[in-house]
């Protein structure tokens, strides 16, 4: 479907060519793949015009060597904790894998690409850049391994009142948010 170039983007702002996406062929073929209407449906009303944006946003990479080096680093760091989490219960995976995502994604093409075409964590990284959301699995597993190292954390490794209450409330936090993003439909096997 063509793009009418005078549309404009979330924030009513004409939006931009797909050929300034820093660079970043693979994000101008999502940007195309991209329907031109309105996604999703309450609470969920992102237009497409908005992850236009987001993805745009994303490609920017970082000017300085020494920051896409440590950005890389950190991109590692964040997917060895996802690595982690698959093999371990209690370890959060969806996170890390989305932390790692967006430091690839501002400091090298290569492991960006990589990671989004990686065979277990490219579909959560694909879905949330095209705002579908999580699967209430993936949300269950997340709200229940945030209540069982909280909890553990609280109740074991932490004394002082004023930090469990802060912990309380910044697992409430989380996993609010998480609740609050889009439920993706399961998708069906076979």
């Amino acid at each position: 479907m063509a793009r009418n170039p005078n549309s404009t983007g979330s924030l009513g702002r004409p939006r931009k060519k797909t050929t300034e996406s820093a660079g970043y062929p693979y994000v101008d073929r999502l940007i195309e793949s991209l329907p031109d209407h309105r996604v999703g449906s309450p609470p969920f009303r992102h237009t497409v015009g908005s992850e236009v944006d987001m993805l745009a946003a994303m490609a920017k990479r970082a000017k300085s060597q020494t920051t896409r080096i440590l950005l890389t680093g950190l991109g590692f760091a964040s997917l060895g904790i996802a690595i982690i989490g698959v093999i371990l219960p209690g370890i959060p995976t969806t996170g890390p894998v989305l932390l790692a995502a967006y430091f690839f994604s501002r400091s090298s093409e290569r492991f960006d690409r990589w990671l989004l075409e990686h065979r277990i964590f490219g579909p959560v990284v694909q879905d949330w850049r095209a705002g579908r959301g999580f699967t209430i699995r993936a949300k269950a597993i997340s709200v229940l391994a945030i209540a069982v190292t909280f909890s553990i954390t609280v109740g074991f490794a932490v004394s002082n009142l004023g930090f469990r209450i802060g912990l309380i409330l910044l697992a409430m936090g989380i996993s609010g948010y998480i609740l609050s993003l889009p439920t993706k439909a399961a998708e069906a096997a076979g």
